[in-house]
């Protein structure tokens, strides 16, 4: 590689005539020009000092005189010749329109992709500042997050539809289908709640007497039970929303079981109180699917499986127990702590997997394509942040990690009306709880003969140790 020249010289000993040549030796396309080298030269330089900070001197005094050298009259007429000779070749094409990702659609020849401004670097005695044009992706804060090589190790029995991963092109489609469905409040409309719970939000009823005129209020429609029960689940969440609300802490800390236990956990036990198949255990709950799965492999002693244990566990309460929802959260509300989000997005993944692998044990002889359907549920909250995914088999060789939601939850009563995009996600989360009863349901009859199915078998595809 050709950037070895930096990392087997010593920095102070950098010479940027050498590097030139070195780099041309190790070059594998020969019409390459000395402009093309030295572009190359500076964008390894930038890497270099983002990556060892302890560099950056040398990194800024380096890239000074890369700069230096394109700005030559001589490169500059190169640069100009070799733009004639493009556009002499380049046949005349017609745009007729540019879609979101940039690709401009032309007529008679293949697409093109308009390349993005690259960030500007420019210095101040021993300082480099990196400025980005506007159209520079931002990552979204506090989200799940893996490394890059964890990210490739995973990506060989992962498709990922993520805001960290979405390189698979049908994976990257649902990604993108459900930021438009959030956008939307599709799981609230679904519902038939979306005006009546912005209503709520954007009521300007008395904070004394808000909570009794919400319980007061009814629907002004037929009787739907899963509706009406989902209803109540937000109106137990914002009484106590509105209770937390009355008492702004004083000693504001980090610790994240504080703000999870106060605004986070009411709304799921609200949801599991009020669905009669799903229950939750909180804080350090044991996760069992791995255990199970681990059995053989520990020559049925338990002792040496190292347990797993979660923030909030939700269990269905119907055959087999299944772990549908797991929750996580990574920090406080204060600052993030960027190691625990990455170790916590693994244990949702792992335990995830594990919890389908289970259930594909109990249904050997159910049909493969219903079980493509069974889903888990990831909870992850990172500060005050909450990204709801879902797990699930996509083939014989790969799982499948697709972000459903994501929301930031509001602390203050004035800033309610934030607390739409959490009722949407919320909302997403129990119309998956009654889909994937539904799903389970059919696994069992499929499993005992009572459904008849064509097509492979869950068993040819997860099969018995």
């Amino acid at each position: 590689m050709s950037i070895n020249y930096f990392f087997r010289t010593s920095a102070k000993e950098w010479d940027i005539a050498e590097a030139i040549i070195h780099y041309d030796k190790n070059n594998s396309t020969p019409e390459a020009c000395l402009n093309r080298l030295l572009l190359t030269i500076k964008s390894d330089l930038k890497t270099i000092g983002k990556a060892q900070t302890s560099l950056k001197r040398y990194v800024l005094k380096a890239v000074t005189q890369v700069d230096k050298l394109l700005q030559l009259k001589c490169l500059e007429a190169t640069r100009r010749g070799s733009q004639e000779l493009k556009n002499e070749d380049t046949p005349t094409v017609n745009v007729n329109n540019i879609s979101q990702n940039e690709q401009v659609n032309v007529a008679g020849v293949n697409n093109i992709t308009m390349s993005q401004p690259a960030e500007t670097d420019v210095g101040e005695g021993s300082s480099m500042y990196s400025i980005n044009p506007p159209s520079a992706p931002v990552e979204r804060p506090h989200k799940p997050k893996l490394r890059k090589l964890q990210i490739e190790a995973l990506k060989q029995v992962i498709h990922f539809g993520t805001s960290f991963s979405r390189d698979h092109a049908a994976s990257k489609i649902l990604y993108h289908q459900y930021k438009d469905e959030q956008k939307d409040n599709r799981s609230l409309k679904a519902l038939g709640l979306f005006d009546y719970v912005v209503d709520l939000l954007v009521s300007e009823t008395n904070y004394e007497s808000f909570v009794e005129e919400m319980w007061a209020s009814k629907l002004n429609e037929n009787q739907d039970s899963r509706k009406d029960t989902f209803l109540n689940i937000v109106k137990y969440f914002l009484t106590t929303f509105h209770l937390i609300c009355r008492s702004p802490p004083v000693n504001i800390s980090n610790h994240e079981r504080t703000h999870f236990v106060e605004n986070v956990i009411p709304s799921l036990l609200a949801l599991g109180k009020l669905l009669d198949f799903i229950e939750f255990k909180w804080c350090e709950s044991e996760f069992i699917s791995s255990k199970m799965l681990n059995q053989k492999n520990s020559d049925y002693d338990l002792r040496s499986v190292t347990s797993k244990y979660i923030d909030a566990l939700g269990t269905l309460t119907t055959l087999n127990n299944m772990e549908l929802i797991i929750v996580e959260a990574s920090s406080g509300q204060l600052k993030e702590n960027t190691t625990h989000s990455i170790e916590d997005t693994l244990k949702i993944l792992e335990c995830g997997i594990s919890s389908l692998r289970k259930e594909a044990a109990h249904y050997n002889d159910a049909s493969l394509s219903t079980f493509l359907k069974l889903k888990v549920y990831g909870v992850h909250v990172i500060k005050s942040q909450v990204t709801l995914s879902e797990i699930s088999l996509n083939d014989e060789n790969h799982w499948k990690c697709i972000e459903l939601r994501s929301a930031k939850l509001p602390t203050i009563w004035s800033d309610r009306i934030g607390l739409l995009q959490y009722m949407e996600l919320l909302a997403t989360l129990y119309n998956a709880c009654h889909e994937n009863q539904k799903i389970q349901k059919q696994l069992i009859k499929e499993n005992v003969g009572l459904t008849p199915f064509s097509g492979p078998t869950i068993g040819s595809v997860i099969k018995d140790s």
